[in-house]
């Protein structure tokens, strides 16, 4: 177990008390210290986890679209918003992707770019799962 300060949000970030988090396949890569895990580590120790929901505790200063009590699912991916494939509106070609780690912990700061909303009747373990989801239902579609 790590203890770990409360993260502080930046001006475009937000603060998330995390309610689930899924365990990705490169969670326990690291875990056991294969394939490649020393690539995907840049210092131990580390808080892992990739893939969580949450709710919204703090915005950073210049963020507009979410507010305090928003429930977000976080992808460990996200998008810069500022380069030409964001600015056209094709976010999975941002030159400039932001990522997302350390939600194995009660709070995670999380890019805007990597947050999506999520509606009130949907509970936060189905929110949670939400990346990985869209992950297989990708390969479907695309096979």
């Amino acid at each position: 177990m790590i203890d770990a300060p409360v993260p502080v949000p930046a001006e475009s970030t937000l603060l998330v008390r995390v309610g689930a988090c899924g365990v990705c396949g490169s969670d326990l890569h690291i875990v056991d210290w294969e394939l490649g895990a020393e690539r995907m580590v840049a210092r131990l120790p580390v808080i892992l986890g990739h893939e969580p929901a949450g709710e919204v505790v703090e915005v950073g200063a210049r963020v507009t679209n979410f507010k305090v009590g928003d429930r977000v699912a976080l992808d460990p991916f996200g998008h810069c918003g500022r380069c030409g494939p964001c600015r056209a509106g094709r976010f999975h070609l941002c030159s400039s992707p932001t990522t997302l780690s350390g939600a194995f912990a009660e709070f995670t700061v999380a890019p805007v770019g990597n947050a999506h909303l999520v509606p009130a009747t949907m509970n936060i373990e189905q929110a949670a799962l939400l990346e990985p989801f869209g992950t297989g239902l990708h390969a479907v579609e695309q096979s």
